[in-house]
């Protein structure tokens, strides 16, 4: 990754995903998590406050534009992937684990990307953030690793990579992904950026059921920690230092030649 990074041109704008799925009748929202391919009702809204949080002009795909196809077309020349969507993990053969697309025809495969076919992708981002379930896992193969969503999205060239360690509940996900942004924009670095948000979203669920470590604590960061966006607001606090330190400097030189 190092090595790739030399000669990386990063890409530009956002792409962001939130395919539709079928609505079920669980009205138990607290229950639904990005793993069972059941509708998700927080996954439009998570990725429109994005755009709109990091002023991009690049509207994300939602419902029957999320397509598998669109992602194929567009990746390769984006500056940062989002995923707001399902993942499924394969026990059997990680390389079939998939994150899921809005359905399209009757084959599965079109509407699901799996980890083996980022292997032959080459992707400029800088960011890619698995906004679904148990990204991070897979099978530990000797001499290569965990087999998961996020070692493909490195393969393929991907700086860094904000994944999922289990099953993750679909609006605290909401919450804690535009929180995230939102201290990216303001110039955080990415690690930091995930850890206030995952401190807020704590503060304000304290005294309740979902302060537990299962509705927040799944996401990692994985690569490349730099910022993304640089608070260039002018500090009047340096100024005032500077200030005081230039009266200081020539009311020491009069004082010298005084003396």
């Amino acid at each position: 990754l190092q090595e790739m990074s030399k000669n990386r041109k990063n890409g530009n704008g956002l792409l962001a995903f939130a395919p539709i799925f079928p609505k079920n009748n669980n009205n138990q929202l607290a229950n639904i998590s990005r793993n069972d391919l059941s509708f998700l009702f927080f996954n439009q809204t998570e990725v429109e406050t994005i755009r709109k949080i990091l002023e991009s002009p690049d509207e994300p795909l939602v419902g029957k534009d999320a397509t598998k196809e669109n992602f194929f077309q567009q990746a390769s020349q984006k500056n940062i992937l989002h995923f707001a969507t399902h993942g499924v993990l394969n026990d059997e053969n990680s390389e079939y684990s998939f994150i899921a697309f809005s359905p399209e025809g009757k084959d599965v495969d079109h509407s699901r990307l799996y980890v083996r076919e980022l292997y032959n992708m080459r992707l400029q981002a800088a960011l890619v953030t698995l906004s679904a379930c148990e990204t991070g896992l897979g099978e530990l193969q000797r001499g290569e690793g965990i087999i998961s969503m996020a070692r493909g999205f490195s393969y393929a060239g991907a700086q860094s990579i904000l994944t999922t360690l289990w099953a993750v509940n679909d609006e605290s996900t909401s919450e804690i992904m535009m929180g995230f942004y939102k201290n990216l924009k303001s110039g955080l670095t990415k690690d930091k950026a995930l850890h206030e948000a995952k401190s807020h979203f704590f503060d304000q669920q304290k005294d309740h059921f979902d302060a537990q470590p299962f509705y927040w604590a799944a996401y990692i960061p994985i690569g490349n920690m730099e910022a993304l966006y640089h608070n260039h607001s002018f500090d009047w606090r340096l100024l005032w230092v500077g200030g005081v330190v230039v009266f200081l400097c020539l009311l020491f030189i009069k004082r010298v030649r005084r003396a």
